[in-house]
């Protein structure tokens, strides 16, 4: 009987120990589950701030990006990826009034025309107002062969002892415009003087060495005193206006051509012809 309860009390004992080894391994096993997942929830939690420190710090560029694409594209282009074409620069052509009065001349921009004594010479392209009366002088043009210029004659009185009241010394086109309703007179003397003897040019009260033409809703009178009234090495064109001429020798010489259009009135009056061209002669 003693053997029994000994043998008893040792296999309770065994199973105590059993079921206290089984209970350790269950909360060992349970706290190994529960580490991961706790690593894992720190790792999210701390990653959390990480990720948006990042999102962050990336947004600034990616603002100061845009804002320089909108400064560039708002000048040419709509910002969605169209591009916009700017309008053309615009240039203004170079305006030059020339007065003369009782005492003298007065020039709105000297660095345009050159003033030698009683000479005028415009020096750049564009529109020159002329008004008042210029007694002994001469108008001069002298721009580049590729330019054009415009003398605006508005009640103009024009007159020179011993050359051309105007000439074109070199341009690629002048254009003579009466202003609306105005009326301009140039008469030239019986005599010119020449700096080389051997010159014969200008011959004429207005002389061109390039093409000239002549336009407007005003009155040009033409006095040539010496030989030609209006005088012109290449192309004359006469598209509108009034044009009175008198001259002892051609009323209109235009070496190359002239050409009277159906808005112009002419009444020319030569010591030998009215109209003259070497080549042709439109009316």
């Amino acid at each position: 009987m003693k053997h029994i309860k000994l043998i008893s009390i040792i296999v309770a004992l065994l199973l105590i120990t059993i079921v206290m080894i089984g209970c350790g391994k269950k909360n060992n096993n349970e706290n190994q589950n529960a580490s991961p997942d706790t690593t894992a929830a720190e790792d999210v939690t701390t990653e959390t701030p990480a990720s948006s420190d990042d999102t962050s710090t990336e947004s600034q560029p990616n603002e100061d990006t845009t804002a320089g694409e909108s400064a560039t594209t708002s000048e040419g282009s709509t910002g969605n990826g169209e591009t916009v074409t700017n309008a053309p620069e615009v240039i203004t052509e170079l305006e030059v009034s020339i007065s003369f009065t009782e005492g003298g001349c007065e020039i709105s921009d000297t660095s345009a025309v050159e003033v030698n004594g009683k000479y005028y010479t415009v020096k750049k392209a564009g529109i020159y107002t002329i008004t008042g009366t210029m007694t002994d002088g001469q108008i001069r043009v002298d721009i580049p062969k590729t330019e054009k210029a415009t003398l605006l004659l508005n009640n103009f009185t024009g007159s020179c002892s011993d050359s051309a009241v105007i000439y074109v010394m070199s341009a690629d086109e002048v254009y003579i415009d009466l202003e609306k309703d105005s009326v301009n007179t140039l008469t030239d003397s019986n005599s010119y003087a020449f700096d080389n003897p051997a010159d014969t040019k200008p011959n004429a009260c207005i002389y061109s060495s390039d093409d000239l033409t002549i336009k407007g809703g005003g009155t040009l009178n033409v006095t040539g005193n010496y030989n030609n009234g209006i005088g012109c090495k290449n192309d004359i064109d006469i598209k509108n206006g009034v044009v009175n001429v008198t001259a002892l020798n051609n009323a209109i010489k235009g070496n190359d051509s002239i050409t009277v259009r159906g808005d112009a009135v002419v009444n020319v009056l030569g010591g030998e012809d009215a109209l003259k061209s070497d080549e042709t002669v439109k009316t």
